[in-house]
C-alpha cells in the first residue's frame, strides 16, 4: 500500500515538473531571409507571430515595405513583438534634429491578408511614414502601434478597415512623451514641430470598431473630422484629446464617453448628444474654447454627466438643463461667458459647483420643480443681481453651503424667503455690496460664515425671535419680529 502511494506522489510530482517547465520554456525565435531582409518570428498554433526585421547599421529599408504573408512555410498573423516597432529603429539625435541608424525612411507599409493584429509599438516612432494599407484582415491595432507617425495620411483621410474591432491607447497619438519606449521622432515636445509635419486632418473609424482606446488620437492637431460608427461602446478616456477637430458627429446608441474624451479640442464649435448615451465622464467636453452650442437630443433615459464635463467651455453663451440630465459637480464651471441658463420642467436641483465661477451670468431661468440650490452653484457669478437672486430662490426650500459665496453683483437688500428650511453655511460669503438682509425663514440660527465678509452688511431683520446669533455678527444690528 506504501509502495503504491509513493509511486502515486512521484507521479503527480514528476507531471507537476513537466508542467512547471512547460510553462516557462520561451518560444524558439526563427529567422528568414525575404529579399534584402532579415525577418524575426515566433511559431504559435501553425502560425508566425510578431513578425519584425533583425536590423544592423548596415539594414537597408525599403521605401515601401511589403510585409511577407509568410515566413518558414507559416501564415504571418501579427507584425511586431510588442517592445519595439518592427524596424527596431535606433535614433542618433544632432542638435535639434534626428536621424535613423541605417536607411529606415519608409514612406508606406505594406499589410497582406494574412495579417489580423498590429501588435503594441510596431510601427510607431517612423515619423516619414505617409501611408498603410491594411490589407483585409486586420481586426486589433495595440497600443501606441502608430505614435508618433507624424506624417501618416498626411491632410488626407485614414481610414480604419471594417474588419478592426480594437483601436488600442494611443493608437495614432502624436503624444511623443507618451511611451518610455518609443523615442520621441523629433527630439522635442509635443507641439514643438507640429508645423513642420502634417498628420492627417480627417478619421473614418471602420463599422466594426467597438472600443477606441484611451488616447486613441490624441494630440493630432491636424485632425478636423472624425467618422464614429454605431457600432461603438466605448471610447476611452483622453481618445480625441487635444485634437483640432471641428466637427462630431455622435452615434445615436449607448456608448460610453470617457473622461477627457474630447478634452481642449479648441476647434469644436457644437455638440450634439443623443438620446440613447447613457453616461458621459469627467471633464469629456471641457476646455472645449470654441464650443458655442451643447444640444442633448429627447430622451426617456437618464444621462449621467461626469464631474466638470462642459468646465471652461469659454464660448459658451446659453445653456438648457433638460430633466433628464443627472448633474454631478461642476458640469458648466468656469464657462466664462454663460450668460444665459434656462431649466427645463422637471428638473430639480441645480447641482453642486454647477456654474462656479460663470462671472457672466446673468440670466437663469426656472420652474417650481426646483427646490434645491446645490452646493457652491453660483460661487463666483459676479454678476448675478439682487433681482436674478430674488427670481432664482423663488419655490427654494434648500439652499446649500456656499451656493452664492462671491456673488459681488448682489446689492441692497437680500430676503431669506419662509418657504427655505436649510440655509447653508457660507450662503453669502464675501457678497461685500449686500447691505441688509431679512430672514424670513424659520430657522433657528445664522449659519456660520454666512454673511462673512459682508463689509457692507449692517442690519438683519428676522422673524424667530428665538434665532440664535453668534458672538462674531456683533458689529450688525439685528432687529427681530418681522412682521
Amino acid at each position: 500500500m506504501k509502495t503504491k502511494i509513493v509511486k502515486i506522489m512521484f507521479m503527480c510530482l514528476f507531471i507537476f515538473a513537466i508542467f512547471s517547465v512547460t510553462k516557462h520554456v520561451k518560444a524558439d525565435t526563427f529567422t528568414e531571409e525575404v529579399g534584402t531582409l532579415t525577418w524575426e518570428y515566433e511559431v504559435s498554433d501553425g502560425k508566425a507571430i510578431n513578425a519584425r526585421i533583425k536590423r544592423d547599421e548596415n539594414t537597408k529599408i525599403p521605401v515601401i515595405l511589403n510585409i511577407p504573408s509568410s515566413l518558414g512555410g507559416y501564415d504571418v498573423v501579427s507584425i511586431g513583438n510588442g517592445t519595439r516597432n518592427i524596424l527596431d529603429a535606433n535614433m542618433v539625435f544632432e542638435g535639434s534634429e534626428s536621424t535613423l541608424v541605417g536607411e529606415t525612411i519608409v514612406f508606406k507599409v505594406v499589410l497582406p491578408d494574412t495579417v489580423t493584429t498590429i501588435n503594441d509599438r510596431a510601427f510607431s516612432g517612423l515619423p516619414y511614414m505617409y501611408d498603410i494599407d491594411f490589407g483585409n484582415s486586420v481586426e486589433t491595432i495595440g497600443n501606441y502601434a502608430f505614435l508618433s507617425c507624424l506624417n501618416l495620411r498626411a491632410s488626407k483621410e485614414l481610414v480604419i478597415p471594417d474588419t478592426v474591432t480594437t483601436i488600442g491607447d494611443y493608437a495614432f497619438s502624436l503624444d511623443h512623451n507618451a511611451d518610455n519606449n518609443v523615442i520621441n521622432p523629433m527630439g522635442g515636445g509635443i507641439f514643438r514641430w507640429w508645423s513642420r509635419y502634417t498628420a492627417c486632418k480627417s478619421v473614418k473609424i471602420g463599422s466594426g470598431v467597438k472600443t477606441i482606446g484611451s488616447n486613441a488620437f490624441s494630440y493630432n492637431g491636424c485632425l478636423q473630422s472624425i467618422e464614429i460608427p454605431a457600432n461603438v461602446t466605448t471610447i476611452k478616456s483622453y481618445a480625441f484629446a487635444n485634437t483640432g477637430i471641428h466637427s462630431l458627429e455622435l452615434p445615436n446608441v449607448n456608448v460610453e464617453i470617457g473622461d477627457y474624451a474630447f478634452y481642449n479640442c479648441n476647434n469644436l464649435d457644437a455638440v450634439t448628444i443623443p438620446a440613447n448615451i447613457l453616461k458621459i465622464g469627467q471633464y469629456a467636453f471641457s476646455a472645449c474654447d470654441d464650443l458655442t452650442s451643447i444640444t442633448f437630443e429627447d430622451r426617456t433615459s437618464n444621462v449621467s454627466l461626469g464631474a466638470y464635463v462642459f468646465s471652461s467651455c469659454n464660448s459658451l453663451e446659453n445653456v438648457t438643463v433638460r430633466k433628464m440630465l443627472t448633474l454631478s459637480t461642476g458640469t458648466f464651471a468656469e464657462c466664462l461667458n454663460l450668460k444665459t441658463v434656462t431649466f427645463e420642467d422637471g428638473v430639480t436641483t441645480t447641482g453642486s459647483n454647477t456654474f462656479y465661477n460663470c462671472s457672466a451670468l446673468v440670466d437663469v431661468t426656472k420652474t417650481s420643480s426646483v427646490t434645491t440650490i446645490g452646493y457652491r452653484s453660483f460661487y463666483g457669478c459676479k454678476s448675478l443681481t439682487t433681482e436674478e437672486y430674488n427670481d432664482i430662490v423663488k419655490n427654494i426650500n434648500i439652499i446649500e453651503n456656499e451656493a452664492f459665496k462671491e456673488c459681488i453683483g448682489l446689492t441692497g437688500k437680500i430676503v431669506i424667503l419662509p418657504i427655505v428650511t436649510n440655509l447653508g453655511s457660507g450662503t453669502f460669503e464675501k457678497c461685500s455690496n449686500i447691505e441688509s438682509v431679512e430672514v424670513q425663514a424659520p430657522i433657528n440660527a445664522i449659519p456660520y460664515y454666512c454673511f462673512e465678509n459682508c463689509i457692507k452688511l449692517k442690519n438683519i431683520q428676522y422673524s424667530n425671535k428665538y434665532l440664535y446669533i453668534r458672538k462674531k455678527y456683533a458689529n450688525i444690528r439685528f432687529d427681530g419680529a418681522v412682521s
